[in-house]
């Protein structure tokens, strides 16, 4: 699959935080990261073409998700062929045959991504609260 860079807002000052307060601002950063995952994917699931389900299906095995001490977070699928349907035109462009998905579009991860990126400010903007209140409680 493509590597898709997600964009993060305060991402300077999470950094910031993490290296001050790893044991604190981890399991906030990471459930950040975890809620995006789900969410990116969600939004990928919607987009991605449809023939046999084994792409889709995919999404939720291969995810990789974050922890305190890991913190990173995977949307994937490791279906052979997934790269060739996903970069068959540029993103957004519908496939010109779709089998069961009708709005399915290449670069359905991108698009993905995209459509996800309202929530994944969300999520890192409360992981920022969280972990001030955290700090602000010790």
């Amino acid at each position: 699959m493509p590597d898709v860079t997600v964009k993060i807002k305060g991402l300077e000052e999470i950094k910031r935080r993490i290296n001050r307060f790893p044991e604190i601002s981890g399991k906030h950063v990471a459930q950040a990261i975890n809620l995006s995952v789900r969410a990116i994917e969600a939004k990928t699931i919607l987009v991605a073409p449809v023939a046999t389900g084994t792409l889709v299906g995919r999404f939720p095995l291969d995810r990789e998700i974050a922890s305190a001490s890991s913190l990173r977070g995977v949307v994937a699928t490791r279906v052979p062929y997934a790269a060739e349907v996903h970069d068959l035109y540029p993103p957004g462009t519908r496939y010109k045959r779709p089998t069961k998905n009708l709005i399915a579009v290449a670069g359905f991860l991108e698009v993905g991504k995209d459509a996800a990126q309202n929530q994944v400010d969300r999520f890192f903007a409360a992981a920022l609260r969280s972990i001030t209140k955290d700090l602000a409680t010790d």
